[in-house]
């Protein structure tokens, strides 16, 4: 159990500010291929363009989800300057008002010790660090989510004119990354309202059912302007999506315990202590206090909503951050932690021997080059030492874990940076930039998500070359007149080599027995598991 005093406080401030200057550092370095390639041309290609209505990727139509991750990235790229720290900040931003928010939310119902308690747990979670330093909708999504969340309970606790904050951020939720926010609202909220006897007049319906209505103009807008756009967002990628009948199917396969493995390995061992804190509650009957019976019902039904549809991902469970922070602090200030301290010291001891069998050669990763050149047993080391200091003094959980966590973070920094160029396009990009011959086309062999960071850093569209059914382009391309301008064949390159030189960005190394077949004279340079190929005109 923790005493609050001032030097307590003091420490975990430190640690936060610690995360935080982290996270704005690993936040300068290259976008990755993949989400963040795709999303920085979005904001990118609305900044030089002024065109903000739909959102348009490597040149194609992109409406996957609504845009306003791609306002505000193309916001801070005004304001800014064009980088990977600027396309990232509100992303960045939004994850340190989501721990800001939890703070006082919690300060308010409760005490400022526990607050400051959770604010560390919130910003020493594995899951939090990645994605407040990717980007991507998740962050963004989990602090409108929670800031609704939050804005409801304090409607039933304190004033129901907060219930009209509720409706605001919840649209901006939708506006972030679809309905799903709306779904999980009601599956949250439905019970809560139910159980405890909210009257429906209290919460100010009508002033919601304008909110919406204002946020519907942009879906209206964008269906009149392209009609193919309700079934492909509203039925293909929302309702399909959940039963994993989606086209073209980009979601991870998983079964039903899918998120109880990610739970664990993502938020150890906070997760230790939230599924603790859980089983408590739900034993002891304690879900009868107001606070305690809401954070039950936002935990679970976004846990069990995810763990039933079909279509997964890693980041799904992040709106869902507050509660389990809440758990693991509810566990820290009611339980006898002795035990953790030992669950603590076994962690480390098996992080440490596993890294030293690594070493050895006796445990081997799928990328091992890349593993060896990580100082893993010195890092393993460092957090064996911060448990076994844990566990010999019987205190300083909190800062064992967020100091241990610390030095994960500085290790995943480390893996990026090794391995950079398997990664991104950054590299191979502006070495072509740098050699790119006047009249050069730009052609991307696929997969386009493997080298989709390039056309950001390039900063001009691409021809794709034997990638027609690419899942990120697939509807952009099914609104072409005339895929031939986008989309071409190994077949057709000669005919390009006539008139214009053709630089190539691509990761499959068929092109080249290809190009060696057909007796193409080019120049090759390797950047990681990408190549780069410069073919001057005949």
């Amino acid at each position: 159990m923790f005493k609050t005093n001032f030097s307590d406080k003091k420490r975990y401030f430190t640690l936060i500010l610690t995360y935080i200057v982290l996270i704005v550092l690993f936040s300068f370095r290259a976008l990755s291929d993949d989400n963040e390639g795709l999303y920085a041309n979005i904001a990118l290609n609305m900044l030089k363009t002024s065109k903000f209505l739909v959102p348009h990727l490597d040149g194609l139509v992109y409406l996957e989800q609504p845009p306003l991750l791609y306002w505000l990235s193309a916001l801070s790229l005004k304001l800014f300057g064009i980088s990977e720290f600027s396309v990232r900040l509100p992303v960045i931003l939004a994850g340190v008002l989501l721990v800001i928010f939890s703070y006082f939310f919690v300060k308010k119902f409760l005490n400022s010790f526990f607050a400051s308690t959770l604010a560390v747990v919130i910003v020493s979670q594995i899951c939090f660090d990645t994605s407040i330093s990717m980007l991507m909708f998740d962050m963004l999504l989990t602090l409108f989510f929670s800031l609704a969340m939050f804005s409801f309970y304090m409607g039933y606790k304190l004033n129901n004119k907060y219930y009209r904050l509720f409706y605001i951020f919840l649209a901006l939720a939708i506006f972030t990354k679809g309905f799903v926010s709306l779904v999980l609202a009601f599956l949250i909220l439905t019970p809560f309202i139910a159980i405890k006897k909210i009257k429906l007049k209290d919460l100010h319906l009508m002033f919601g059912f304008f909110v919406f209505l204002i946020l519907s103009i942009w879906f209206v807008i964008v269906s009149i302007k392209i009609p193919s756009f309700f079934y492909y967002y509203f039925i293909n990628n929302q309702v399909l999506r959940f039963l994993g009948k989606m086209y073209p199917n980009d979601t991870i396969k998983g079964p039903v315990y899918f998120y109880v493995i990610r739970l664990l390995g993502c938020d150890f061992p906070w997760s230790l202590l939230s599924i603790f804190a859980i089983y408590k509650l739900i034993k002891l009957k304690l879900y009868k206090d107001d606070f305690n019976f809401y954070m039950l019902l936002w935990f679970f039904a976004i846990f069990i909503f995810f763990s039933l549809s079909s279509g997964k991902a890693n980041y799904y469970l992040l709106p869902a951050i507050f509660p389990i922070a809440y758990f693991a602090t509810y566990t820290i200030f009611n339980t006898n932690l002795k035990p953790f301290y030992y669950v603590l010291l076994v962690a480390g001891f098996l992080l440490l021997s596993g890294s030293i069998l690594a070493k050895l050669g006796y445990i081997r990763f799928t990328d091992n080059a890349y593993i060896e050149k990580l100082p893993l047993i010195e890092l393993s080391f460092a957090i064996f030492i911060i448990y076994f200091f844990a566990f010999y003094k019987k205190n300083f959980l909190v800062e064992s874990i967020a100091l241990s966590n610390i030095v994960i973070l500085i290790a995943i920094y480390l893996y990026f940076s090794l391995n950079v160029n398997n990664f991104s396009s950054k590299y191979a990009s502006i070495w072509l930039k740098a050699n790119m011959k006047p009249n050069t086309i730009f052609v991307q062999y696929g997969p386009f998500w493997r080298t989709s960071s390039s056309i950001f850093y390039l900063g001009r569209d691409s021809i794709l070359l034997d990638d027609f059914d690419d899942g990120d382009l697939y509807y952009g391309m099914t609104l072409l007149k005339n895929k031939n301008e986008k989309f071409i064949e190994k077949s057709d390159l000669k005919n390009l080599l006539k008139n214009h030189n053709v630089a190539i960005i691509g990761q499959k190394k068929r092109l080249i027995t290809y190009l060696n077949k057909q007796k193409f004279n080019y120049k090759i340079k390797y950047f990681g598991n990408k190549f780069v190929i410069m073919l001057n005109k005949t």
